[in-house]
């Protein structure tokens, strides 16, 4: 695991165990819960699943740790880290010397190859995520106790802490530059907001990284580019991080809003979430990308400022609050349009949306659309033949306009 977590209680920190990083990082592991036979021979498949993908997402969304040369070097830094800690679950006896040397090699490799820390955190963050979603998910499916759960998190934390500690000191040794911890406690900050997990260690992440955790903050989600990134660095109260190809900004709401119009001014689309309380930040986060993402859809229009809001958009968040069943159902309700050309069907939708909505005549309905009441007429007979009595009951007509409201914008997108 590429430093997937990072303990900021630093009475757990290098200095546990002195200052050999084998023996740190098994005095980490001492502090695991023991868990039932069943749950281990659970667990072992899953961590190499979740291994395979961290280092899958690592090679393919992280530019410095692309290069084919440093494949095999990350695949077995993850996959050693992710036994070893399954290993120590289990109460078998191990030994931390190699996965320390592998990441503080891993560290000194990516220097030489004259990278910057950058990539190691944008790395971190893409584990950070993909830990965070396992460890929930197996927690619920395990049925583990609140008390194990919150041993477990503290624990994998430190752990973390530990290789991200191992593969910065590589670094420092083979650029000659050093970096502070503050760098690593914020991002695990950062994930513990967007995650949702271990809400009541908030305070303790935010006094780590030396960050106020403020009473409301908001959450602002963006395509990452150079520009749109450099617009954000060195902000001491903005916490920022990368989901992916996406720039994440949590703030006070006030500092928030004024970040977002700078950074929108660098180009792009700014999606903010309403003011949340830091124990909902994970809702708030993942709202406003999936506001971001029905913009990029052309679902929902962007404003002039280029600053979209979930305030604004609530009903197309729940509209499309499960993209894929949303798909279906309007696939479902829709039907009887599939067999028009995409121009057809658009004139189509369009007419049927304004005439559910209105309940006008065709002539005022052309007037609206801008066509000929003729052409209206046409339109209206033909929706009446595919559609038959559905457009006459009420709750089918309910379910058709809010399929159309869904649709119409995708293929209108597709048209255009």
């Amino acid at each position: 695991m590429t430093a997937l977590f990072h303990d900021i209680d630093r009475t757990r920190g290098p200095g546990a165990a002195g200052r050999d990083p084998a023996r740190a990082l098994v005095a980490v592991l001492a502090g695991l819960p023991r868990l039932d036979d069943q749950a281990i021979v659970a667990a072992r498949p899953r961590a190499a699943a979740l291994a395979e993908r961290i280092t899958q997402r690592v090679r393919t969304e992280v530019v410095a740790f692309s290069d084919p040369a440093m494949h095999a070097m990350v695949e077995r830094a993850i996959s050693r880290a992710t036994e070893l800690f399954v290993d120590a679950l289990a109460g078998a006896p191990v030994r931390g010397r190699d996965v320390a040397d592998l990441y503080h090699r891993l560290g000194l490799v990516e220097a030489r190859a004259g990278h910057d820390l950058d990539a190691m955190q944008a790395a971190h963050h893409i584990a950070t995520r993909e830990a965070w979603d396992e460890f929930r998910d197996a927690a619920e499916e395990l049925g583990l106790s609140h008390a194990v759960v919150s041993q477990l998190a503290h624990t994998l934390l430190s752990f973390q802490d530990q290789l991200l500690h191992q593969a910065t000191a590589g670094f420092s040794a083979g650029h000659g530059a050093r970096r502070t911890s503050n760098n690593v406690a914020r991002s695990a900050l950062l994930a513990a907001l967007v995650s949702g997990q271990c809400p009541d260690q908030l305070p303790m992440l935010a006094r780590a990284a030396d960050w106020r955790l403020p009473e409301h903050l908001a959450v602002a989600t963006l395509v990452s580019t150079d520009r749109t990134q450099a617009a954000v660095l060195h902000r001491p109260d903005v916490l920022t991080g990368l989901d992916g190809q996406h720039l994440i900004l949590i703030a006070e709401v006030d500092e928030l809003n004024r970040i977002a119009g700078l950074v929108s001014s660098a180009g792009g689309v700014v999606a903010v979430s309403a003011r949340s309380v830091p124990e909902e930040a994970h809702h708030a986060a993942r709202w406003s990308m999936r506001l971001l993402r029905l913009t990029l859809e052309q679902i929902v229009p962007v404003p002039d400022d280029g600053i979209v809001r979930c305030d604004h958009h609530q009903p197309e968040l729940c509209l499309h609050a499960d993209p894929v069943l949303r798909r279906r159902t309007d696939q479902e309700m829709l039907a009887p349009l599939a067999s028009q050309t995409p121009k057809r069907r658009l004139a189509l939708a369009e007419t049927m949306t304004l005439w559910l909505q209105t309940g006008e005549s065709a002539t005022a309905l052309a007037d609206r659309l801008g066509v000929h009441h003729q052409t209206v007429h046409g339109r209206l007979r033909k929706l009446r033949v595919i559609f038959q009595d559905r457009l006459e009951d009420p709750t089918q007509a309910a379910a058709l306009l809010t399929a159309l409201e869904s649709a119409t914008p995708r293929w209108r997108s597709e048209v255009d």
